[in-house]
This record gives structure tokens, sequence and C-alpha cells, in this order.
């Protein structure tokens, strides 16, 4: 009878364990993101070389695509807050597909040393 019980728990604790590994993952990663402060989009408009080195979380719809090459590529997105300002995002090859004009995502991002908004990751909604 113990030979029996055996595969009957293993049934049961392999799709537990997938479920809990699969919540946690799910949880981490939205919670790195609401970790972060939100873009600083007018104070970036104003001195962009301050933000440089700096993570920020930024929410914002695709306005249009201005460049694509081998290493990515750059939009222009609408940031989804009160002032909706206008930013060029650059999206480097592998991050993101199939991004459509007035698509809506969620992004982690980064200001390089020069004044560049990099996508670091990138959730669409």
């Amino acid at each position: 009878m113990k030979k029996n019980l055996a595969p009957t728990i293993a049934a049961f604790a392999l799709p537990l364990i997938i479920i809990i590994g699969a919540s946690f993952l799910l949880i981490s990663r939205s919670s790195n993101n609401e970790n972060l402060p939100a873009f600083p989009a007018e104070k970036y408009s104003k001195n962009p070389l301050a933000l440089r080195g700096n993570t920020y979380s930024l929410n914002a719809a695709v306005e249009k695509q201005l460049a694509q090459n081998a290493n990515g590529r750059v939009l222009s997105v609408v940031v989804l807050s009160k002032d909706e300002a206008l930013l060029p995002v650059f999206v480097p090859a592998g991050k993101a597909s199939n991004i459509e004009v007035g698509q809506r995502m969620a992004m982690t991002v980064s200001v390089d040393e020069t004044s560049t908004i990099t996508v670091q990751s990138i959730q669409k909604f």
C-alpha cells in the first residue's frame, strides 16, 4: 500500500510546486517595478543629464517608432500620467517583439551616460 501512495503524493506535489514557483516569479517581477520611482518626465525634459545612472518605472503608450536597426529600436512614447509627456525610448533587440502603435506598456528603464532612456524590462498591458 505504501508503494501506491508515493505516486499519488508526487502527482499532487509536482503541480503544487510549479504553481508556487510561478506565483513567486510573477510577484517578484511585478514588485521590482513597483519599488522603483516613477520616471520624472518633466525633470528629464529640463535636465536629462541629472538622471544619468538612475532606474525608474515608466508606464507609457507607443506613439510611433522612430528608428530600428540590429541593436534595437527607438520609440516615441506618451507617458501615462497627468502630463502625458512624449519621450524617446530605446528598446534593445530581444527585449520585446510585436510592439504596435497605441500599445500600453509597463517598463523598467534606466538613463545611461548619454541621457538615453533604455528599456531594461517591458510588460505589455
